[in-house]
């Protein structure tokens, strides 16, 4: 209510509002909120407005939310990405709309949150702005985290090479990385030659990244029967300076364990165990 006051200023008429409350159309929410009694009530009188007088209101919405609420704008953050998206305010859609992802994300509200990355990034579009890399990581990785997996592959395709251009290697890595992460959740194992692209990137790789690179390249060829190069990767994991629990440490012993059994050298299959144990 007090941000519909301040939106309309000196044209705001109480006796209008208790009108449109007498004939239905608008309903008391909790405390000063006020709600439509029916969607199709909401869209009916939408459609009505002028396209340019619509935009006009969603930024006036936009900018009294933020003088009304601005003590608490955290939990308006997506209302406030949404009304100026809809008034064509880029800028201002770009900031909320990134603000509200990280927010949301933070909430672990995953498929929200990807709408938002997803706002940022199309109104960035193309255009040589910093945040575009952020927010195309950023929706990458949430993506994966919904579950759409070649969508996250994709965008993270399209990101590496934009960066490659731009010579950006870190983002490059970064979104290399996701595919990797998108190509394995799908057992796809085309995803080796990426991951072997990720571990000839140098030395700014993290290590636990670098460790689970490895180890999943020696699950494929493990899988694939390939026992003599997935002994090489799964050997590489003890000279990556892991700390004690690694999970990727811990399960590359009893891959080795199951090579050896496999072979018939049991007494070297219990060893790998107990090793693995002792992690």
């Amino acid at each position: 209510f007090a941000v519909l006051k301040h939106a309309m200023g000196g044209r705001f008429s109480r006796k209008a509002l208790q009108a449109l409350l007498e004939a239905g159309f608008i309903l008391e929410a909790d405390g000063d909120t006020l709600a439509f009694s029916h969607a199709l009530v909401q869209e009916s009188l939408y459609a009505a407005i002028p396209q340019k007088v619509r935009r006009r209101h969603h930024r006036r919405i936009g900018a009294s939310i933020e003088a009304i609420k601005r003590d608490d704008l955290g939990h308006y953050l997506p209302n406030l990405a949404n009304h100026f998206s809809l008034a064509g305010h880029r800028e201002n859609t770009i900031h909320y709309s990134m603000k509200a992802a990280k927010r949301l994300e933070s909430m672990l509200s995953f498929p929200e949150a990807a709408r938002y990355w997803r706002m940022a990034v199309d109104q960035i579009g193309r255009r040589d702005d910093p945040r575009r890399w952020d927010a195309s990581i950023h929706l990458g990785k949430t993506l994966i985290r919904t579950g759409e997996l070649a969508q996250a592959y994709e965008l993270a395709l399209e990101t590496e090479k934009s960066a490659q251009r731009k010579r950006l290697e870190d983002v490059a890595l970064r979104a290399v990385v996701i595919q990797f992460d998108a190509m394995d959740r799908m057992s796809d194992y085309t995803y080796l030659g990426k991951a072997y692209q990720i571990c000839e990137m140098g030395e700014n790789i993290p290590t636990e990244i670098r460790a689970r690179i490895v180890h999943q390249i020696g699950v494929a060829e493990y899988s694939l029967s390939h026992f003599d190069q997935a002994l090489d990767f799964f050997g590489q994991l003890s000279t990556l300076q892991l700390g004690l629990g690694n999970e990727d440490l811990v399960s590359s012993h009893v891959f080795l364990s199951s090579i050896a059994k496999t072979r018939g050298q049991f007494d070297d299959a219990l060893e790998r165990l107990e090793e693995g144990l002792i992690l």
